[in-house]
């Protein structure tokens, strides 16, 4: 079973955004514009680091992203090259889940 350190839930926002530095920094690994246009604004993306450190420097993870695309139901996985930097600092899956937790004990 992974450690769910290595596992991150992402906004379509902070998927767009690690997908645009990909772009930027021509990374081996990035959306295609069209998975790009057509991901779901709303929806909640399940991002899994397959490899540690792909690269030295700067240091760059390859990420297995499940992605939720506009008008479909079920997920489509892609491969994504981050940043280690900014892979840091997205919330893992563990305190995502212990966030949903608190605010549904808020509203019983």
């Amino acid at each position: 079973m992974q450690a769910t350190e290595d596992m991150k839930l992402l906004t379509t926002p902070q998927l767009k955004s690690l997908a645009d530095t990909a772009s930027e920094r021509i990374f081996e690994k990035q959306l295609t514009s069209d998975q790009y246009q057509r991901l779901a604004p709303e929806k909640y993306h399940l991002a899994i680091m397959t490899v540690h450190g792909q690269f030295d420097v700067p240091l760059v993870h390859r990420v297995r992203v499940m992605v939720g695309y506009a008008g479909k139901r079920d997920p489509h996985p892609v491969y994504l090259d981050v940043l280690a930097e900014d892979w840091d600092a997205l919330p893992d899956a563990d305190w995502v889940r212990d966030q949903v937790r608190a605010a549904e004990q808020d509203v019983v």
